[in-house]
């Protein structure tokens, strides 16, 4: 074998090693992506199941005189959506604030299954087909009435 042979065998190896390696960082890239967003979708989710739970309530005062107050983390929640969601999440995210704005009356069912169904896309999950129920639990130790954080 000449040294010609051997240079372009080197060069070939060192191509195909690069390509490698540079897929492999596209892929990294893309997971570390798809985690942060199915990480940042869990949390709006659980955000707007909790202020769901609550009426619809991002504050509320409990019987013995604190204050839950969601309406830092639901507005941190619909600006995540913005950031990461797909078109239709922002869509539906969009008219959830319209509607809030103009008619101080929303339901959240709408981007709370299409988080649900796409945070489940994500990890490889099937979509649910039945609507899920969701439960709160009110403590109540014989003087005050206490909610459940779920």
């Amino acid at each position: 074998m000449d040294a010609t042979h051997f240079y372009v065998g080197l060069a070939v190896a060192n191509l195909v090693v690069l390509a490698g390696w540079a897929f492999a960082i596209k892929q990294n890239e893309a997971a570390l992506r798809r985690e942060r967003r199915v990480d940042a979708f869990t949390k709006v989710y659980d955000i707007l199941i909790r202020v769901g739970i609550d009426s619809g309530i991002p504050a509320k005062r409990q019987s013995d005189g604190t204050l839950d107050d969601y309406s830092r983390d639901f507005e941190w929640a619909i600006a995540i959506v913005h950031l990461y969601g797909t078109r239709k999440e922002v869509e539906i995210a969009n008219k959830l604030v319209i509607k809030l704005t103009d008619e101080r009356f929303y339901s959240g069912d709408a981007l709370v299954n299409a988080l649900r169904d796409d945070v489940r896309n994500e990890m490889g999950m099937v979509a649910l087909e039945a609507k899920p129920h969701y439960l709160k639990q009110t403590i109540i130790d014989g003087h005050t009435k206490y909610d459940a954080k779920a």
